[in-house]
């Protein structure tokens, strides 16, 4: 079993990441076939597939309790599980995020949480919050003011702290929670 990242290596990771997926446009969302496991896939694990003219990348992620990850693969990525049952989260991500275009993948400085962001109308862009907390991973789709994009932050992340942005999606059931707030982790120690 490996270990979870710390907020240093998913930062590192994001900025890895970041410029090979950018501009690319959202395939489909699908659950990935895991044919090592009696179900054939694992809950909470899931397969972003992103294409071009040119290349294809998927962009997978897991919010399991202890096993939080995420990861590029060059490629179409693992075949969908034709038995794997689709949560309210994963259809709700291929509503929104159908064909919407990459626009960076940002690490919230000192957090360990990644931002997706993806264009949206002409007045909000789409993000997938991956908070890769071991105890309680979390994936959340929001929505945030385009002027984000017109801002003069190098990150899309920074501009937002402190601001209430709206849940569309979640990954786990909890109380009714309509609202996230960025973590702002650039004055921990």
């Amino acid at each position: 079993m490996s270990t979870p990242l710390n907020w240093r290596e998913i930062e590192e990771l994001c900025a890895w990441i970041s410029p090979k997926i950018e501009g690319l446009y959202v395939d489909r969302v699908i659950v990935p076939e895991r044919p090592d496991f009696m179900d054939g896939f694992l809950k909470n694990e899931w397969v972003i597939r992103l294409h071009s003219r040119d290349k294809d990348h998927a962009f997978l992620f897991s919010t399991r309790p202890r096993r939080p990850y995420f990861s590029l693969l060059n490629g179409k990525g693992p075949k969908s599980a034709t038995q794997g049952t689709r949560a309210g989260f994963d259809l709700a991500l291929g509503k929104f995020l159908d064909g919407r275009k990459v626009l960076a993948l940002d690490a919230v400085e000192r957090e360990r949480t990644a931002v997706l962001w993806f264009t949206g109308d002409d007045e909000k862009v789409l993000g997938l919050v991956l908070t890769l907390i071991p105890a309680l991973p979390e994936a959340l789709l929001i929505e945030a003011p385009a002027k984000v994009l017109k801002s003069n932050e190098s990150k899309l992340t920074k501009f937002l702290h402190s601001k209430k942005l709206t849940v569309l999606a979640r990954s786990r059931n909890v109380e009714k929670q309509d609202h996230f707030i960025l973590p702002d982790g650039s004055k921990s120690p």
